[in-house]
């Protein structure tokens, strides 16, 4: 564990030993900064909220210190944008302290070299599905990623490949999306190059599953994107979209707490009726 979450566990401990204090901090911590974050950046409020209901409170209950480190992340985004570099960086780099998988987010300096055409990006991203899928990726990842060697020959490797299949179509209809609103800033739009990272990210998931929590950091941030897209005048039948989107989020939220807890690590699993 690294060794900014431990000091932040001992410096709560010191406050209040009980360990629902710590749930109490980490859950104010993660929404506050996501209502506030929400609040200034989303031209949709309402979408925003259900979007990162549907994609964060169920990983906000469990994998806190990987939660904290996505919601300092998340204030790297904008700043990036704006041209940026040295608080981007630095913030990428504190949060790394409470999760190293908060590095993915240096990605984002690289936007200009990242292919952003629908063309070539949806090929790509099926490409590496079918890599992750047949296990030849497997091999090269573990080489890479040499402190996680151990996942690649892990329970999470090539399983849960009906909740990846489902994050990669969301994926895609998310960058279909962004790409319609920015298309016209192609070559500096951030929007643009986290919705791919975000696709090619889920699609590792076919080779361990544990890859869609490193797409979380890009996810967190389209929660914002997207409404920000459907608000940006390019979308035709805007509004049945937008009701679409969350009605059917909703309904896979809710249909994956009560068939496969599981994949939502929500604790307890049962209803307080059961």
């Amino acid at each position: 564990i690294e060794k900014g979450y431990q000091y932040f566990n001992l410096l709560l401990s010191q406050i209040n030993p009980d360990p629902y204090f710590l749930l109490l901090v980490c859950a104010t911590i993660c929404y506050v900064a996501c209502g506030i974050y929400i609040y200034k950046n989303s031209k949709n409020i309402l979408l925003s909220t259900i979007l990162l209901f549907c994609v964060a409170f169920p990983f906000f209950a469990s994998g806190l210190r990987q939660s904290i480190a996505m919601v300092i992340v998340l204030f790297a985004y904008p700043l990036i944008k704006k041209g940026k570099i040295l608080i981007p960086i630095l913030l990428i780099l504190v949060a790394a302290q409470l999760h190293i998988s908060a590095l993915v987010a240096l990605l984002w300096f690289i936007r200009k070299y990242i292919p952003k055409k629908p063309s070539f990006v949806i090929p790509t991203a099926v490409c590496v599905a079918i890599l992750s899928a047949s296990g030849i990726l497997n091999g090269v990842l573990s080489i890479v990623l040499k402190e996680y060697k151990n996942y690649f020959e892990s329970e999470n490797a090539g399983t849960g490949w009906l909740g990846i299949f489902y994050y990669c179509l969301r994926a895609v209809v998310f960058f279909v999306l962004i790409y319609v609103a920015y298309k016209d800033t192609l070559e500096n739009s951030l929007e643009i190059s986290n919705a791919v990272l975000l696709l090619l990210t889920v699609c590792l998931g076919f080779s361990v599953n544990l890859f869609n929590r490193a797409s979380l950091y890009y996810l967190l941030v389209a929660t914002i994107d997207i409404p920000n897209a459907f608000n940006s005048g390019k979308m035709k039948n805007r509004d049945v979209l937008m009701l679409g989107m969350g009605v059917i989020m909703l309904a896979y939220f809710l249909v994956t707490l009560i068939a496969r807890p599981e994949w939502n690590n929500l604790y307890p699993y049962e209803f307080w009726w059961d």
